[in-house]
């Protein structure tokens, strides 16, 4: 028995080592910001230093380069990644990038590219002609996110709006007609289910809570119908809170930095997938509704960056969340049957505690990777803490591992 959780563990960490790097959730989005004015666009773009290594792996650390290797880096990559165009012209026109020489800045806790983009065209389009499409960081990191605001830097034209691209929808129209309340609940909706099918961290903890409900289930010899009961109960909490705090958040009413709310979602992850590794039958309604409240605060990340006014906001909170919960909901129902018929098996247990373990491992990572800024550093107190936990768990006897086991 002992060699064979040897084994298991050693895969887990094997795993563990290959996805990690591919699995962590972006804590940020990119910023972007639409000037216009008759012929031009002026385009800030605030990309995070990471992700945009991340989404070019072959790229040297851009810290490193001169002014003027980072500059020509810069304009090449973006004349790939940022088009403009005039739709409404019988032969789609397209306009010239210019890219002024980019600078690094501080964005909370983590380092950023400011670039500043110029966009024009000999002839003066109006604005609701124009058509801006941008790619850049997710033609490879999918779940990462460009958070747009428009402005008509001249005072007059179209009102003020924003929007959220990903590897999905690229492209904004620059439009004089502001959205319809459909139209812009059907946005929201769909960025919110984005965001939770990218969300790794959101999606380990929910399949943490069905876990716990399946062994409670298992252990107490609970009907089918109350197993629903009590999965809907943890459901409905982890619900309360989040939809409480994403609304509060949004609208401004409650602020926590990007970096405490993305160390707190970690943590969160860490301590579920620790309780199930040692209490799996437990049920921790109120641990529940708190990180309901802290997941809350990290999904409103996508809406704190657009200049909305606050109908338009509580709108857009009403799109999200209800993408949120629907793609919540429906995940359950998927998973929940499934988790019932595994736990009439042996191999239920050892399932269970491999996945707790690995949950952990992504949790105390991210939370590492949160709070300390070099990566390096967070990647070397990750291992020295895991080959700690290893070496405990390999020097076990057999009776102990095996009475864990049991007990699990």
């Amino acid at each position: 028995m002992a060699i064979r959780c040897n084994l298991l563990f050693l895969m887990a960490v094997t795993w563990w080592l290959v996805t990690l790097p591919v699995a962590a959730h972006p804590a940020s989005a990119t910023k972007m910001t639409i000037h216009q004015s008759a012929g031009t666009l002026n385009i800030e773009l605030l990309l995070p230093l990471d992700q945009l290594q991340q989404a070019n792996p072959l790229w040297p650390a851009l810290t490193a380069e001169s002014p003027s290797q980072l500059h020509n880096r810069m304009a090449a990559y973006l004349d790939r990644h940022l088009i403009v165009t005039a739709a409404d012209t019988m032969h789609e026109e397209a306009y010239a990038i210019q890219t002024d020489a980019p600078r690094f800045q501080q964005c909370d806790y983590e380092t950023c590219l400011f670039v500043s983009v110029t966009a024009a065209t000999e002839h003066a389009h109006q604005p609701s002609s124009l058509v801006v499409q941008y790619d850049g960081i997710t033609h490879r990191v999918r779940n990462h996110r460009t958070l747009v605001s428009v402005s008509n830097s001249g005072g007059d034209g179209p009102a003020s709006h924003a929007t959220v691209l990903s590897w999905r929808h690229t492209s904004v129209s620059l439009k004089a007609a502001a959205l319809s309340v459909t139209d812009l609940l059907i946005r929201y909706f769909n960025a919110g289910l984005h965001h939770i099918f990218a969300g790794t961290d959101h999606l380990l903890f929910l399949f943490c809570l069905l876990f716990t409900v399946v062994s409670a289930s298992k252990q107490h010899n609970w009907s089918k119908g109350y197993t629903w009961r009590q999965a809907l109960i943890m459901i409905s909490l982890f619900t309360a809170g989040h939809t409480v705090s994403l609304a509060l958040s949004a609208t401004g009413v409650l602020s926590m930095p990007v970096w405490l709310t993305e160390a707190c979602v970690a943590a969160t992850v860490l301590v579920t997938a620790v309780l199930l590794l040692i209490q799996p039958a437990r049920l921790h309604n109120v641990p529940v509704l708190l990180f309901g409240v802290i997941h809350g605060v990290a999904f409103s990340e996508v809406m704190q960056g657009l200049p909305l006014d606050t109908v338009t906001r509580l709108l857009a909170v009403a799109g999200f969340n209800a993408g949120v919960e629907v793609f919540q909901a429906a995940l359950s129902v998927v998973v929940l049957p499934l988790l019932l018929m595994a736990s009439r098996y042996t191999a239920f247990a050892i399932t269970r505690a491999i996945f707790a373990f690995l949950t952990a491992c992504f949790g105390f990572n991210w939370l590492t990777e949160r709070i300390v800024t070099e990566p390096g550093y967070a990647w070397l107190i990750s291992a020295v803490v895991l080959i700690a936990a290893l070496i405990t768990a390999f020097k076990l006897p057999p009776s102990q591992a095996g009475n864990k086991h049991h007990q699990a």
